[in-house]
């Protein structure tokens, strides 16, 4: 399910995303890697030959993803304290 389906960006990623793969979880990455995340699959599409999104549609897809992406802290372990 995506959250915030019925917004523009929900819509560009699970339109333009779901063209090579599965959709991903925006929590699978923190709001501060999207953008690289975005970038890369862009690049990505223009070398498989597979129409890209506009540089807004693009922009629109990561502010959605940084919303609903994961706290950094969720994302790696505490290291455990030192003995």
């Amino acid at each position: 399910s995506v959250p915030e389906f019925g917004t523009a960006g929900a819509g560009g990623f699970a339109q333009t995303c779901n063209r090579c793969h599965a959709l991903p979880s925006p929590a699978q990455h923190t709001a501060a890697e999207w953008p690289a995340v975005v970038t890369r699959m862009r690049g990505h599409m223009r070398r498989y030959e597979v129409d890209t999104v506009s540089d807004d549609t693009a922009g629109q897809i990561v502010a959605y993803l940084q919303r609903a992406a994961v706290a950094p802290s969720a994302t790696r372990p505490t290291p455990a304290p030192p003995r």
